[in-house]
């Protein structure tokens, strides 16, 4: 940066109110090139204030968020903070406005790429590391709490805050989370996506900044399910600890056109008045969707599938001899049960069918659709340390009600004996 005095000019120009017309020439042997930038630095006794080029002058910033009256944009290897209850004023004559520069555990400066709220706090999340900043209306008290290395994120609009105890991204490796570790209420990172690491990490081998559309992702004010969409599908995750329930699911982007489903890429998604809108492009057509269409209630005729991971039932080194399997369904469904975890892909050639079935098993006094003859338990013999389902609903009629796949119970005992 080269710093020049003021000579020469022009004309004097009167001030009109409270503005005053300056004229920047260059001197000889001087240049105005491309990205030069003026600042004048005024020393009042209102206080001290900077016009042309301040704090946040040149910066590409990626991600905003509004938190605790203030709104943060991080850029570069910095966060920036607006002026309270301001997010117009960004520089240093605004006394809540200011910067801060980060410095990864590597000595050298990582790059930021997303923000979010975590237990009222400030999560900021770099390629390689994440940082929880404490905010407070004095920028010279905002205090880094805690400092995570050794893991960021890689998209930007894939982060996002799940009630204010987790944050989910996509990092590298997979989908992570940033969760409450104990009272102390310090962070750790929990590897929820680890059932689809494989999965993810192959998508991500298809994504290259700034070619193929960035992930973006949302958290379904409906049900409360984290959707990011990578390469080419949304993975949706269900996580409701209460019920220990922890799965993940997969949506292709598609839309009805007459009868068929067409493909799109979305671009952007976010949640308004409580509904979610995509805009996405399909065939060189911008289009914007509204999930559920005008009426919250539409559905499209995709086949629901359900496929379990191996589960041991706590028991991964006994053997477990199979009597049969309990279900409640809505809808038509073909189940298959596999019992040997050596084989790579059990369901592309699926095992033990058990039939096409809808309604309950459960009790066996009220059959509810099952097939005569199967009202009570669905004999299956089996052997193995290790069982999955794999369930598919050959019902396609759209509608709020179809299918439905309650309960799977495989009912077996211990074939090992101490």
């Amino acid at each position: 940066m080269s710093e020049y005095t003021f000579t020469g000019g022009g004309a004097y120009a009167a001030p009109y109110g409270q503005e005053q017309v300056f004229q920047f020439l260059a001197t000889a042997g001087t240049t105005w090139d491309n990205g030069d930038t003026w600042q004048i630095d005024s020393a009042a006794d209102q206080g001290d204030f900077m016009l042309g080029a301040g704090w946040v002058a040149g910066i590409n910033p990626v991600y905003g968020l509004a938190l605790a009256e203030r709104m943060y944009i991080c850029a570069g290897s910095q966060f920036n903070f607006s002026d309270n209850n301001d997010p117009s004023s960004w520089e240093e004559q605004n006394p809540g406005a200011g910067y801060v520069d980060l410095l990864s555990n590597y000595g050298i400066q990582d790059t930021t790429m997303s923000l979010a709220t975590y237990q009222g706090m400030l999560a900021v999340l770099m390629q390689q590391t994440i940082q929880i900043w404490v905010p407070n209306a004095d920028p010279t008290q905002m205090v880094l709490r805690q400092v995570l290395s050794n893991i960021g994120t890689v998209a930007s609009y894939s982060v996002q805050s799940l009630g204010d105890w987790d944050v989910v991204f996509l990092s590298q490796t997979g989908f992570r989370s940033l969760r409450v570790r104990d009272s102390s209420l310090n962070a750790l990172i929990v590897d929820l996506g680890t059932p689809i690491d494989a999965i993810v990490q192959n998508a991500l081998l298809g994504y290259i900044p700034g070619t193929t559309p960035a992930p973006v992702s949302i958290v379904d004010p409906g049900t409360g399910r984290y959707w990011c969409f990578l390469n080419d599908t949304f993975y949706v995750l269900s996580y409701y600890p209460n019920s220990k329930i922890t799965a993940w699911n997969t949506y292709l982007p598609t839309f009805a056109s007459g009868e068929n489903q067409v493909s799109f890429v979305p671009t952007q998604i976010i949640v308004y008045k409580g509904r979610v809108y995509v805009r996405g492009t399909a065939s060189g057509t911008d289009y914007v969707f509204l999930y559920g269409g005008a009426s919250n209630n539409v559905y499209d005729k995709c086949v629901a599938t359900v496929q379990t991971p191996w589960l041991p039932a706590k028991k991964p080194s006994s053997n477990k001899i199979a009597f049969g399997v309990d279900l409640a369904l809505r809808g038509t469904w073909s189940v298959s049960v596999c019992m040997d975890p050596t084989v790579v892909n059990p369901f592309s050639n699926p095992g033990t069918q058990v039939a096409k079935l809808s309604g309950s098993t459960y009790d066996a006094s009220t059959p509810d659709g099952i097939q005569p003859g199967q009202s009570g338990l669905i004999a299956l013999p089996g052997r193995g340390t290790h069982f999955a389902f794999f369930a598919q609903c050959s019902d396609d009629t759209p509608g709020p009600n179809n299918p439905v796949l309650s309960a799977l119970t495989l009912v077996f005992e211990g074939a090992d004996v101490s």
